[in-house]
């Protein structure tokens, strides 16, 4: 078996980049960043936004839940302090079990993602949605309640499909993609 050893002369220079190689490499780098950057910073508020959007789809699914489960009416409603309902903003809100004239607060939900907003349509006037045990949702005022209204967690800082609207429709609950570019309030359904 023969093995070949190569010798470098004293005098022969290691070849390198060139600083025009090197400029034109890091303008390309450069050119790819400018185009990811938007790109994945639209993804993170689209995940966002669609994280925010099925945690309210599922506090709304679990209270209906808890309503039929425990034969007793069950609320949803904004609060500021986690302990009872208050407020306007439905970015922190909380479940409430309400049977035999005693109030459990069941969960308490923080919708904390950065520019995400949650407005209520104006059937949800009271700010309150209650399930009772017949797993039919209730909203508005009490001596006359309807049974379909949205809430719409958007944030500006999408260009399209920059909101998804939970709708509440009697027993049923579910979220559709729109683009709401103002961030207005739904409609009832």
């Amino acid at each position: 078996m023969l093995i070949k050893h190569t010798q470098y002369k004293s005098g022969q220079q290691q070849a390198g980049f060139s600083l025009v190689e090197l400029a034109v490499t890091v303008a390309v780098l450069a050119i790819i960043a400018g185009i990811a950057v938007p790109s994945f910073r639209n993804m993170l508020q689209r995940s966002r936004l669609t994280a925010s959007s099925n945690e309210m789809l599922a506090v709304f699914q679990s209270a209906r839940m808890e309503a039929l489960r425990t034969n007793s009416r069950v609320d949803v409603c904004p609060s500021t302090n986690g302990n009872a309902c208050g407020g306007g903003s439905w970015k922190r809100m909380i479940m409430v079990a309400n049977k035999n004239g005693t109030s459990t607060v069941l969960r308490d939900i923080r919708i904390d993602a950065a520019n995400i907003d949650v407005l209520s349509s104006n059937s949800i006037s009271t700010n309150r949605v209650w399930y009772l045990p017949d797993g039919f949702v209730r909203m508005g005022n009490a001596n006359t309640p309807v049974q379909v209204g949205a809430l719409r967690v958007c944030t500006k800082d999408l260009p399209d499909e920059n909101a998804r609207d939970i709708h509440l429709n009697m027993g049923r609950v579910s979220i559709t993609r729109v683009t709401n570019t103002a961030c207005d309030a739904p409609g009832n359904s």
